[in-house]
């Protein structure tokens, strides 16, 4: 059995990435993120085929 921990999106100084709204903006984090979301659909895919 295929196992992968729990998928979790953490983002590290999150109040540090926010706009003049006080949005979150994700300029440094993002391609931390797309990379773990990117892993974790893959993950997935192999497994549904």
């Amino acid at each position: 059995m295929n196992v992968m921990n729990a998928p979790r999106l953490t983002i590290p100084n999150a109040m540090q990435q926010v706009d003049n709204d006080g949005k979150l903006t994700l300029k440094t984090s993002y391609p931390y993120l797309d990379k773990q979301a990117n892993a974790f659909i893959d993950f997935v895919q192999r497994r549904i085929k």
